[in-house]
């Protein structure tokens, strides 16, 4: 389990998630502070319902 907080360019190693994405979400969560819910990733364009359904069970907040 990750926890999403500490969400760093370690992701680049999963398989479903691009460095880019991951990238994205490390600024997004720079620029705007801690996620609340998986849902808050939508908020990042690139992103879409799928990519965020696969990666929830993954999370923790």
């Amino acid at each position: 389990m990750v926890t999403f907080q500490s969400i760093d360019l370690r992701f680049k190693s999963r398989s479903c998630i691009s460095p880019l994405q991951a990238k994205l979400m490390v600024r997004y969560r720079e620029q705007h502070g801690a996620y609340p819910n998986a849902q808050e990733l939508l908020k990042i364009k690139i992103l879409d319902q799928k990519f965020v359904d696969k990666i929830t069970p993954y999370l923790e907040f």
